[in-house]
């Protein structure tokens, strides 16, 4: 297998998984009313996470085998996906407010209102993964990380961010308003971020690589419940803005981070600052409605 061979099916591995977030985020929009809509999303970002844990440690058992073996889990998986959502039948819950718009248009006054999630969801996704993809770098550079340290880490994180997207996240979304919850988990973003700027001790690294992603983790749901109820009758638009800009953000952060990281070891922490600090300031500029 040449370069570009992987190069290409990257591209449609990625254009794949595009399609069903989108196409998912719709559905969940469409099958849930206004009291579980927090605890769907909630749910399904968790089970994502979950998803990204288990994933890459049953992959690496199987390369262990075979290095071509992990893709040919990945189709049978792919295809028992396939037959159950053949038979899979979405029940809808009928919205009598919202009326049925057979001819599909998007107003210019529409689009004034998803420019702010549009921009917010941009410039968090730049930021998580500003600091995201080079996290495992920067810990090794930073704290001669070993291969169990990260995993310590990473697993440890991740599995604290599920539990928060599951369990916290609904609990939270009752008491404040979405672009409330992402205001104080940009805060919060922040505050941990400019922390680790300060720690070289391993422990002391492994601790906060568990709780790093947690305000990120809590946008993330929060975003889309935003984006899901500003749309509508509209909620493939909302899946597709979301991959969109996501997928623009997570694109360009590691280009730029890793070209800074070569000169400063701290550059994507600042990275992840200030576009976290320039998504705060955008919620206060940019009309809500």
């Amino acid at each position: 297998m040449d370069f570009y061979t992987l190069f290409v099916s990257r591209v449609l591995g990625g254009i794949s998984a595009a399609l069903m977030t989108t196409s998912i985020i719709g559905i969940i929009g469409d099958i849930s009313d206004e009291k579980n809509r927090d605890k769907n999303f909630g749910t399904f970002s968790a089970i994502t996470s979950l998803g990204f844990i288990i994933g890459p440690g049953i992959g690496a058992l199987f390369s262990s085998i075979h290095i071509r073996l992990p893709y040919f889990i990945a189709m049978v998986i792919g295809m028992i996906m396939l037959v159950i959502n053949l038979k899979l039948s979405i029940p809808h819950i009928k919205n009598e407010d919202v009326p049925k718009n057979k001819n599909f248009k998007i107003k210019f006054k529409d689009l004034k209102l998803y420019l702010l999630p549009s921009i917010i969801i941009f410039l968090l996704a730049f930021g998580l993964a500003a600091i995201e993809e080079l996290y495992p770098l920067y810990l090794v550079d930073k704290a001669a990380f070993t291969s169990i340290n990260i995993a310590a880490a990473i697993i440890g994180g991740s599995l604290l961010g599920a539990f928060t997207q599951y369990f916290l996240y609904p609990k939270i979304s009752k008491y404040l308003s979405e672009l409330s919850i992402i205001t104080i988990s940009s805060m919060y973003s922040i505050v941990i971020l400019f922390s680790l700027l300060f720690l070289n001790s391993v422990i002391s690294l492994i601790l906060i690589s568990w709780i790093i992603f947690i305000g990120f983790d809590i946008i993330r749901p929060t975003i889309t419940v935003y984006l899901s109820k500003l749309v509508q009758n509209k909620q493939g638009l909302a899946g597709s803005i979301n991959s969109t800009f996501t997928s623009l953000g997570t694109l360009i952060a590691p280009i730029i981070a890793g070209y800074f990281y070569s000169q400063n070891i701290n550059a994507p922490v600042y990275l992840a600052m200030i576009s976290i600090v320039l998504s705060i300031l955008t919620l206060f500029i940019f009309p809500k409605k």
